[in-house]
């Protein structure tokens, strides 16, 4: 298989976070860390594309993904807090994943499909009927599987 290259939030998608007065705890969430690793071994290319702007911290973060999960991301964009599509499609990526719609507003006008990290009742379902939503990285690992075989 082609290595399908899939652009990934940081923040509430990969990891939980939680910001404390002098620093910033975060956790890994346990669907990616039961997913990631197999599909990466599957050929699957990550790419972190984050509305973040500290570069420091998300190359710090992801470091301590890549070596918990012995996998590595090709390439991590910050966006300044913009919306993602247009950077997804310049790095060829055929999905992004976020758990903010806001940030999937441009994937369809990019040829990139978006998938919203969301509660399956949630309220965007109605407003972006063309878009998946999935509710944990099960439903996310199937889906990607399903359409990359």
């Amino acid at each position: 298989m082609d290595k399908i290259k899939i652009g990934i939030d940081l923040d509430e998608t990969l990891i939980n976070n939680q910001v404390t007065f002098d620093k910033e705890l975060f956790t890994i969430k346990k669907g990616v860390i039961k997913h990631l690793p197999s599909l990466y071994l599957k050929g699957f290319e990550f790419h972190l594309i984050t509305a973040r702007t500290e570069e420091n911290k998300v190359n710090s973060i992801v470091k301590q993904i890549e070596y918990r999960l012995d996998i590595k991301f090709a390439s991590i964009t910050l966006t300044h807090f913009t919306k993602k599509g247009l950077f997804a499609s310049k790095l060829g990526c055929n999905v992004m994943i976020d758990d903010c719609p806001e940030y999937l507003l441009d994937c369809i006008d990019n040829n990139v499909a978006p998938i919203l990290l969301q509660n399956k009742k949630c309220k965007y379902k109605k407003m972006y009927p063309t878009w998946t939503v999935c509710s944990d990285w099960n439903e996310i690992t199937e889906l990607l599987l399903k359409l990359f075989k």
